[in-house]
């Protein structure tokens, strides 16, 4: 599988928003890739503060 993501950063004095952060790019597409061939994205995280 490639992984592709257009990074939307700005060249600004603010900071990015979320929409404009590759990470968060990311992340979402790895979600959204995982919930469509079925894997259920709450068993791949671990909640270490129970």
């Amino acid at each position: 599988m490639l992984l592709g993501h257009k990074a939307v950063l700005h060249f600004s004095v603010k900071e990015p928003t979320r929409i404009e952060d590759a990470e968060w790019q990311a992340d979402t597409f790895a979600d959204i890739v995982l919930e469509t061939i079925g894997v259920r994205t709450q068993q791949m995280s671990f909640d270490f503060y129970m």
